[in-house]
């Protein structure tokens, strides 16, 4: 009785973890996953649209439907893979980086310093009602 309480109770966790990823349709075919703790990013839907994407981890985005921008902090797990060597940081990958989509110009800039983020928000003309709040 005691071995079949057990099997039940390994279980009932083992199909209660595979519930945890979330994702959240947002905008122009991107979507918002998030896969566990500092393992969240903003992709685009599709096998054609491969690499793009903000990697983890996303701190804050906001989006309507032309543009999505986001605040992202580079934790290890993003470092190791394919996608690694398609992602140039600045030197100092603790700091926060910003990221534009234009749905328009299929376009996907970053990652940027905040100032670099501040002159193509200009530049691309990028509503100021979208916001970024970082904790």
């Amino acid at each position: 009785m005691m071995r079949k309480m057990l099997c039940l109770i390994v279980l009932a966790a083992w199909v209660g973890s595979c519930q945890s990823d979330t994702y959240e349709e947002i905008s122009g075919e991107y979507y918002f996953y998030e896969e566990g703790v500092h393992q969240n990013v903003i992709e685009k839907d599709g096998l054609d649209y491969y690499g793009k994407l903000i990697p983890c981890e996303i701190l804050s985005y906001d989006y309507n439907k032309e543009y999505i921008i986001a605040a992202q902090k580079p934790v290890l797990p993003c470092f190791e893979g394919e996608f690694a060597a398609t992602i140039h940081y600045p030197p100092n990958k603790d700091s926060i980086y910003y990221w534009i989509i234009s749905h328009e110009q299929n376009l996907l800039v970053g990652p940027l310093t905040k100032e670099e983020f501040e002159l193509k928000r200009m530049e691309l003309k990028v509503p100021k009602n979208l916001k970024i709040s970082l904790p």
